[in-house]
């Protein structure tokens, strides 16, 4: 996991400059430092309440999987023992909607998006809720750690309010019609410089990995109604007609799958007219080819701005991303903006079992700065074991590949 590999860079770190006497308290406690790791380096978003969840149970359980029986009573007389506060570190929220910069007002009172900061400027904007979550995440006992993070979360939820309106008149622009703020509020918004205001204002991400979602939004029963039955999606299409057709006889639910339905529609319109998104839809051949809405593409495309610059970006993304004609813009920004380090791409044999082992998808680094002439790559590869060899096997590749 990426929570690994951070704590073994560390640990080589620290032996590296280990003290020239051999000094072992140079070396700290295995539990301290993946702790100190967790709260300082880990933090992610997703839409799913539940799945944020089961990732701070990840977090906590390696961490308490470094405890040991003989530093237990040193740890305890340290207060060290408390797991680490992670409420500010893994979100819920869309991170495809919302602000990745300060939206600003001009004089005249048309609406810009500053999309550079400065970590003062950040620090000055948002300096009572940065103080709130440093407070809840040092809090020596539960209390004073609740004390704190009701007081951040009262700032952040004033904080996001006043920006509700601004992404209403985005909507709107677009041409969406008959959209109130109240809707907007129900999409979710993730306003990632507000959101995680003490990491822009230590200078952003240094590095953003992701594996976003494979398919095209769309409105899908599977994922509305598992919320009412989770055995909903394993239904044959027999028994899911009658299901459905169950649970739309409580009136909420039927509305609330109205809702969702609507929600979904505006939401589509919302990427495929916002200036938010530039690259999906390339002109080639003279034709308008569109990506459609397809979900890796739109996270993509965003994972530019999220990165600061000279960061660095890892993504697993479907192969279409690397050749189709819709994604030619998005592979432009990519060669164009950014220094690609490696792209292996491969089939689909008996590495992800729940997809069609006739399916490409590819793994790409990069820095998030410069410009890529040529890059190391290798493609159609059929097992895991190439990303160890991959210096000894990849391939100097010109740019005119990946545009072709």
């Amino acid at each position: 996991s990426v929570l690994e590999e951070i704590v073994n860079i560390r640990k080589a770190l620290y032996i590296q400059n280990e003290d020239e006497d051999g000094d072992e308290e140079a070396y700290p406690d295995e539990y301290k430092l993946k702790k100190t790791t967790v709260l300082n380096n880990i933090y992610g978003v997703d839409l799913m309440g539940p799945a944020v969840e089961i990732a701070k149970l990840r977090c906590w359980l390696s961490v308490i999987s470094e405890l040991e029986t003989d530093n237990i009573d040193e740890l305890a007389e340290d207060n060290a023992l408390a797991l680490p506060n992670v409420a500010f570190n893994l979100r819920e929220g869309n991170s495809l909607i919302g602000y990745t910069g300060f939206p600003e007002t001009t004089d005249d009172g048309e609406q810009y998006q500053i999309g550079k900061f400065s970590e003062d400027s950040v620090r000055d904007r948002y300096q009572d809720i940065i103080g709130e979550i440093e407070k809840y995440e040092q809090a020596p006992n539960s209390e004073t750690a609740e004390k704190h993070q009701k007081r951040a979360n009262e700032r952040l939820q004033t904080a996001r309010k006043e920006l509700i309106d601004d992404i209403h008149d985005d909507f709107v622009e677009t041409g969406i019609e008959n959209i109130t703020p109240d809707t907007i509020e129900d999409l979710e918004p993730f306003n990632w410089v507000l959101e995680f205001a003490e990491v822009y204002a230590d200078g952003g991400f240094d590095v953003v990995v992701g594996n976003p979602p494979w398919d095209r939004l769309r409105p899908t029963r599977d994922d509305f109604f598992m919320r009412y039955d989770e055995e909903f999606h394993s239904l044959p299409p027999e028994a899911k007609d009658e299901r459905q057709a169950e649970l739309l006889e409580d009136e909420d639910i039927e509305t609330a799958w109205e809702e969702y339905q609507h929600e979904i529609e505006i939401a589509t319109t919302y990427f495929r007219e916002s200036d938010a998104y530039r690259l999906q839809e390339p002109t080639v051949g003279g034709r308008s080819q569109s990506t459609e809405n397809d979900l890796s593409s739109l996270f993509f495309e965003r994972v530019f701005d999220l990165a600061k610059d000279g960061g660095y970006v890892a993504q697993v993304l479907p192969g279409t991303i690397f050749n189709g004609a819709s994604t030619k813009d998005l592979r432009v920004q990519l060669l164009d903006e950014t220094t690609i380090q490696s792209l292996i791409t491969w089939e689909n044999r008996d590495i992800f079992e729940a997809v069609d082992g006739r399916y490409n998808f590819g793994v790409v680094s990069f820095k998030n700065s410069g410009r890529t002439e040529e890059l190391h790559g290798i493609f159609q590869q059929h097992g895991l074991g190439i990303i160890e060899e991959f210096d000894q096997h990849s391939l100097s590749i010109p740019r005119k590949v990946l545009l072709n």
